[in-house]
């Protein structure tokens, strides 16, 4: 017998998938170690950490990238925020392949790979409609960055303002790939 699913109740299904392969992943690896990132030289972790600068782990990286893959689903992003971060058209269209989830306290956090394999998309997106956006290539060291108000301008930032957002969006991340995980909504466009 074949059981067709309403759309709302499949998206339901794919996020509960998604949230069961991230646990169970989480659950079955090791602790999470001061391991460089995916693709950065060796050496890296233990300078970006002495830094400051907060990393994912390589194998935090393999199963996002495998959800991302095996679960993910695929956005177009507007072209005001593109522009703002310095992607070019190979990068993002027609669309790329995000993960996102639902933090506790409301914001929205997706983590999408580019399409040429240069490096990622992060984007976190506040309960006041605000977004903040990071380009990264794939050592993690940012490309741009750029924040928006709920009036949907994007406007670059810069510096130390750029580095605490980003550290904060990976922080989010690294805790969202731990074992006790989080909870993940059904996926919509960083600007929508």
């Amino acid at each position: 017998m074949i059981r067709i699913t309403p759309p709302a109740r499949r998206a339901a299904v794919t996020v509960t998938a998604l949230l069961c392969l991230l646990r169970s992943a989480a659950a079955q690896s090791p602790a999470p170690s001061a391991a460089s990132p995916a693709g950065a030289e060796p050496g890296s972790a233990a300078r970006a950490l002495l830094a400051g600068a907060p990393l994912l782990t390589e194998e935090q990286m393999r199963r996002l990238e495998k959800v991302i893959g095996e679960q993910g689903s695929s956005v177009s992003l507007p072209p005001s925020l593109t522009s703002a971060l310095l992607l070019s058209t190979p990068q993002v269209a027609p669309t790329v392949r995000q993960a996102a989830f639902e933090d506790a306290g409301g914001p929205r956090h997706g983590f999408a790979l580019l399409n040429d394999g240069s490096g990622y998309f992060l984007f976190a997106r506040g309960t006041d409609r605000s977004v903040s956006g990071f380009h990264v290539d794939r050592a993690f060291h940012l490309v741009a960055a750029a924040s928006s108000g709920a009036d949907g301008r994007f406007l670059r930032l810069a510096g130390a303002a750029a580095q605490d957002q980003l550290g904060a969006e990976i922080r989010a991340w690294s805790l969202a790939l731990s074992p006790r995980g989080v909870t993940l909504p059904p996926p919509k466009a960083p600007g929508k």
